[in-house]
């Protein structure tokens, strides 16, 4: 099974966040040039997609309380502050 296809298969949006951070960690530790718009274009989403992931997924022991990727997302914005 390819990265793509378990992100694809992801029930939840966790899942889906540490699918695309393994992928895209491996490829930048692999290729020192690998950058978020090859991340994006492996998956078919957009670099804001794929730069939000990554975010959540360096906090994701925080969003372990929020329901759905939204509020996990906002819940981090009012933490930059």
């Amino acid at each position: 099974m390819t990265f793509k296809q378990k992100y694809e298969d992801a029930r939840t949006w966790e899942q889906k966040v540490i699918v695309m951070d393994l992928y895209h960690k491996i490829k930048f530790f692999r290729y020192k040039k690998w950058s978020l718009r090859k991340t994006a274009t492996y998956f078919g989403v957009s670099i804001g997609l794929v730069s939000e992931n990554l975010w959540l997924a360096k906090n994701l022991m925080l969003m372990r309380a929020c329901n759905n990727r939204k509020e996990a997302l906002i819940l981090l914005r009012g933490l930059k502050k």
